[in-house]
């Protein structure tokens, strides 16, 4: 997208924001004009109120038509946009607004802004452009990341599949084109974008903590839509919250998954057979290697915090439950022979207590299979010696570890040690997973795969694995 949406900043970037007007030969003050007419357009439809004191981001920004009145009514505006081009002419026709950040975006998400940092965020003619309906998603995904409690975003997507397909165009207007007399580059998706389901909508705003409030022109191609952030106090809420950040993960448009790595596979399903109990903590959707527990064990049942990672579960043919806290888990006492909780517990505010209510689920003779990232990695360690902190959550750790979601850190000892004070009387860890030159350059190598490193490995889990994993027994 960015190299299209800058082609046509350098072609006509009045034009390809505004399509109404001359090709070439803009009415520049009807242009500016029509920025103020289409924001209070889309504010007085949604019955949406700007705050004189608010931080609001321009989702799209282009060269600012919106910006500029944005600008003159609140605090700080934050203008975004994918095209390098469309914002070096932004701030070369705008260099008089001093209360205006002008962000480069990546086309997919709303980085760098912070979580809850913003107050509004508006965007107006953009996503219909977007050719495909899982990246408008997921910038609704991102509106419910940034807003604050309470805030609120204001935009305009289509409905309507129909203005989207290719109609072709004759012989005379390609031609005009090439000649440089007629716009180029309206056949390509970037410029006939996609529609966005209402339902898809819905579902996507519902799990990334946003209300729908207001909707106008549904099944159209201009549909404006009010959706507004839950005004929760996180502080004393923090299981909702917890639960709607979880939402918004597993509604992600590729469904996550956690393989297990060969060493993991061989604890769990050791000794696994038809006559096996067993409860997943911390299930997610059921999409890796709960399929084979439920085929392999007498019963399998798999609980999680997030309503999205249930439902898909469920869809999968699982038995899922709905939980409110791993340290309270709605089970009678001795009722699994075998738990897996696999890289859920840094996740958790109580891990001490998830063991321990697993440790009164468990049968005589049962176990807990178990594993966490290793805080105390080579190369985490070398991270830390150089300034740097890697939570491990997820891709943006390093770059802002404030919001990763790794909020637990474990070193082979301290895991084992919590196990044992959860009264387990039986607990095995190690570590497995480590590399070296892998984890030295970008470039894949297969040393970590060899013999002389897991053998070290084995020696030094703490220092050389990167994946702590333990298989404790009441």
């Amino acid at each position: 997208m960015e190299r299209y949406w800058d082609a046509r900043a350098r072609e006509d970037a009045f034009y390809f924001v505004d399509s109404r007007l001359a090709y070439r030969s803009p009415d520049e003050e009807a242009f500016w004009k029509g920025g103020e007419e289409a924001l209070d357009r889309l504010l007085d439809a949604l019955g949406a109120e700007l705050r004189p004191d608010g931080v609001i981001v321009d989702v799209g920004c282009g060269v600012g038509r919106l910006t500029r009145p944005l600008a003159e009514r609140v605090r700080q505006v934050i203008a975004l946009d994918v095209s390098s081009e469309m914002l070096t002419r932004a701030r070369e026709l705008n260099s008089e607004l001093d209360n205006v950040e002008w962000v480069h975006g990546d086309g997919e998400t709303l980085a760098p802004l912070a979580d809850g940092s913003v107050d509004a965020c508006v965007s107006h003619v953009v996503f219909r452009h977007i050719p495909d309906p899982a990246i408008t998603l997921g910038y609704v995904r991102e509106m419910g990341r940034v807003l604050r409690p309470g805030g609120f975003a204001a935009f305009e997507l289509s409905n309507d599949p129909t203005p989207h397909r290719d109609a072709g165009r004759p012989l005379s207007g390609r031609l005009a084109s090439l000649l440089g007399r007629a716009p180029r580059g309206q056949r390509d998706r970037a410029w006939l974008g996609s529609y966005v389901d209402r339902s898809d909508l819905e579902r996507t705003a519902a799990g990334a903590g946003l209300v729908l409030e207001a909707i106008h022109g549904a099944g159209t191609e201009f549909c404006a839509v009010l959706l507004r952030r839950r005004a929760e106090d996180i502080a004393e809420s923090a299981g909702s919250d917890v639960r709607s950040y979880y939402d918004r993960y597993w509604a992600a448009p590729v469904t996550p998954s956690c393989p297990l790595s060969p060493q993991l596979e061989e604890l769990v399903f050791d000794g696994v057979t038809s006559a096996t109990r067993c409860l997943d903590v911390g299930c997610g959707a059921g999409n890796s290697y709960a399929p084979a527990l439920a085929a392999r064990t007498g019963s399998y049942t798999g609980v999680d915090v997030s309503h999205e990672a249930v439902e898909r579960a469920r869809a999968a043919g699982l038995d899922a439950h709905l939980i409110d806290d791993a340290s309270s888990l709605p089970f009678e006492d001795g009722a699994f022979d075998l738990v897996v909780c696999i890289e859920v517990l840094e996740h958790l505010f109580s891990p001490g207590g998830a063991v321990a209510e697993i440790r009164r689920l468990l049968a005589p003779g049962g176990r807990l299979v178990v594993s966490v990232p290793n805080a105390a990695y080579w190369r985490l360690r070398t991270n830390l010696l150089a300034g740097v902190w890697n939570p491990l959550g997820d891709e943006r750790s390093v770059e802002a570890p404030w919001r990763d979601p790794h909020i637990r850190f474990f070193t082979v000892s301290a895991l084992e040690r919590m196990l044992r004070q959860a009264g387990f009387g039986s607990v095995e860890a190690g570590a497995h997973g480590g590399r070296f030159l892998d984890h030295l350059s970008s470039r894949a190598t297969d040393f970590g795969d060899g013999r002389t490193y897991r053998a070290l490995e084995s020696r030094f889990p703490s220092l050389l694995g990167m994946t702590i994993h333990a298989v404790a027994r009441p």
